[in-house]
Formats: C-alpha cells, structure tokens, sequence
C-alpha cells in the first residue's frame, strides 16, 4: 500500500472539512443576523436561530400574531436563486375555503399548496394576467373583489403569493435574489447585504394586515391567538 498516497488523501479530505466548516459558521454568522434591522418595530420579537439557514421571527404587531420565515429558492435551473419571505398572520377568518392566488406560475414553486387546490377561478379584469387563482371550495371562499384594493401589492414584481385559509393569512415576497457572479462561477447562494430593514418589513405586514382585514370575521382588528398558521 502506498503510504504517502494514503496521507495526501486524508490530508486532503481534512482539508475539505475544514474549509466546509468554515464556509458554514460564516454563512451561519451572516444569516444570523438578518432580523436585526426590523426587530424594534415589532412586540415580543423571538428571533429562533436555524443552523446554517436564515432565522425564524415570530412576533405580535398591532395585535396580530407574526411569523416571518425566509426561504432559499434554487429549484430554477434558468435564474438566480431567491431569496422568498413567508410572512403568516395567524387568526380567525371569516370563510372555510382556502384561498391560493399565485403571481407569475413557473410550476417549481414548492413552497405553494395553490396547485393542490381542487378548483381554478376566472382572474378578475384588471388583474395581472399571469397569475393562477384556486380555492378548495368556491361556494365558500372570499370573493375576488374584495382583494381589489390590492392592486398595488398584486402588480408588484416581487409579491409571489397570496393565501387565505381558516388560520389566516399568508404572503410570499422576494427578498433578493442570489449574487450572479458567486452563483454563476462558484455555485454559492449568496444574497448581498441581506437583512430585512424596517421600512420593507413595516410595508409587507402593513400588506399583511390589509389582506387580513379584508377577510375577517370583523372590521376591527382582533387580538394575537395561538392558532396554527397556512
């Protein structure tokens, strides 16, 4: 056996370790701190550290349960990766349907139970026209119109979803997308300078909040409850 050939390897395999385990804690330590510019807006902020992915916050704001989980989307062969925010309000809605309305449907979302949904519903007029909208049952799901006022938040290019089900509501927004030059010569999904600032977070759960007003049982806010989110 050649011993000499044996020690290149091993050290060579060790060496791999090491550099794997560096790469990770730097991208554990940058992710780590990606909530830190948003924390102050919200009350009882919990920040649930992830490994190497990005945190979890959940949090109260203005009365309403909050989570915020970021998701690293690299299913796409033909664009950069993404960088989505799944953003829950947990609380009572006023219909039993669940109501999935997908912007700019490629089929690889897997994020997304829209394509599950058993019905597919007629885009209003003045909708984008590359959207997919399903229920599991129209005879008891929010009408359409009511989300009109939406218009701003639908035609964004960044907004990716809208949910609405019995525990609540949800939206899916693009945080940022992958850095091409990392990406396209070394495969690293790295996402420059991302931490979600507080302007961008006050305007997604204002957005979230308006979503959920508009399908509540009631005008008026309720309470933060403990129910299972979408």
């Amino acid at each position: 056996m050649r011993y000499d050939v044996l020690l290149i390897v091993s050290l060579a395999l060790v060496c791999l370790v090491a550099i794997y385990r560096r790469d990770q804690g730097r991208l554990r330590r940058s992710r780590a701190n990606f909530f830190d510019g948003c924390l102050a807006m919200f009350d009882k902020a919990q920040v649930k550290e992830n490994g190497a992915h990005f945190p979890v916050l959940n949090a109260t704001y203005e009365g309403f349960a909050i989570k915020i989980e970021p998701i690293v989307d690299d299913m796409s062969v033909r664009k950069l990766p993404s960088l989505w925010l799944k953003l829950y309000l947990s609380a009572p809605v006023g219909y039993s349907s669940v109501l999935g309305v997908l912007l700019r449907p490629r089929g690889t979302e897997f994020y997304s139970p829209v394509f599950d949904l058993d019905t597919e519903m007629d885009v209003p007029d003045g909708w984008p026209k590359d959207v997919l909208i399903r229920c599991s049952d129209p005879e008891n799901a929010p009408s359409l119109l009511i989300l009109d006022r939406l218009y701003d938040l639908l035609h964004d290019p960044k907004c990716k979803e809208l949910l609405i089900g019995p525990g609540g509501v949800r939206l899916i927004y693009q945080a940022a997308q992958a850095e091409r030059a990392e990406y396209s010569v070394l495969r690293h999904t790295k996402f420059g300078g991302s931490q979600l600032g507080a302007e961008a977070a006050r305007h997604l759960v204002n957005s979230l909040c308006a979503i959920y007003r508009s399908v509540a049982p009631t005008p008026s806010p309720i309470q933060a409850q403990s129910q299972g989110t979408l």
